[in-house]
């Protein structure tokens, strides 16, 4: 069982109670929770385990790898009765995997965290992080922003998104300036050193903006 895997004596587990329904202890494999009665089963404490591999919240040092790995497991496991997914402040999600089971391939993912491999899914990793840097691109908001008043523009019209896009990361590409997933799961590009040094704006733009002055 999971239990044998992370080598851990539940007597260890605190009494303290967090929130009034759930407690912890940190071990170096990860942590142990004791869900207290009325919140998952009125009649029964169990255990579970929580894994920082599993588990991503808008203000925490998750990235974009615990969020496709929550995602994976979810759609995995998503038979099983041996896991819960908590759902707590700033967007946060875990998922809590009941140390008693005997699931093998949920075992397996934990033995593949412990030892020192992160990414569940390296294909849904890169999706994930494509994902992420689509929602802060947000149709380019900013680097219209940047334009607009760095060449002292009334009003940009974008004509064609998807060349406007491609226009920016090819822009990024040719300067070696990268999105980057910080924690909390947000991306950063920085636009201002993407957008220098352009000899005629007017023109680079003509075929997706559409300016006035």
């Amino acid at each position: 069982m999971l239990l044998d895997v992370i080598s851990y004596d539940l007597k260890n587990v605190s009494e303290r109670i967090d929130s009034g329904n759930r407690c912890s202890c940190f071990t170096k494999y990860g942590e142990i929770w004791k869900i207290k009665e009325g919140l998952i089963q009125p009649d029964k404490q169990r255990f579970y385990y929580a894994s920082q591999y599993l588990s991503f919240g808008d203000y925490d040092n998750s990235c974009y790898i615990e969020r496709s790995n929550v995602r994976v497991f979810k759609e995995t496991f998503k038979d099983s009765k041996d896991w819960l997914e908590i759902k707590g402040d700033y967007g946060s999600i875990s998922i809590y995997i009941d140390v008693t089971t005997e699931n093998k391939e949920i075992i397996e993912i934990i033995e593949f965290f412990l030892d020192g491999q992160i990414q569940i899914d390296e294909d849904d990793c890169n999706l994930m992080e494509i994902e992420l840097c689509d929602k802060e691109w947000n149709d380019g908001d900013e680097v219209i922003g940047i334009i607009s008043k760095k060449y002292d523009f009334f009003d940009i019209e974008v004509t064609d998104k998807d060349k406007f896009r491609n226009w920016f990361e090819n822009l990024s590409e040719q300067k070696n300036i990268y999105w980057k997933i910080q924690s909390g799961g947000i991306p950063y590009i920085n636009y201002q050193k993407v957008l220098e040094d352009i000899d005629d704006i007017e023109k680079e733009t003509s075929e997706f903006f559409k300016i006035e002055k």
